[in-house]
């Protein structure tokens, strides 16, 4: 058991040459025992393959902040 077992984190990436050190992050954070999720804006998968990140965290990459078929704007508006 790592020390961060039973830990959920979420990494975002976006355009930048951090881009490439992240896989390395991601990857450590696994070794640790987190269950390290992926997301990448559209200007990252440009620099960086989302499979780098897939075999580096076991899990699969997401791709863009928003889903095309989310009305997002009702969630805004009924937000308590």
């Amino acid at each position: 058991m790592g020390v961060l077992s039973n830990k959920n984190i979420v990494i975002g990436v976006c355009s930048s040459i951090a881009a490439y050190k992240a896989i390395e992050l991601v990857a450590k954070l696994k070794k640790l025992g987190a269950n390290v999720n992926v997301i990448m804006t559209d200007n990252a998968v440009k620099l960086v393959d989302p499979n780098e990140f897939k075999k580096a965290s076991g899990n699969d990459v997401s791709i863009g902040l928003f889903h095309p078929n989310v009305d997002y704007r009702y969630y805004l508006k009924n937000k308590k």
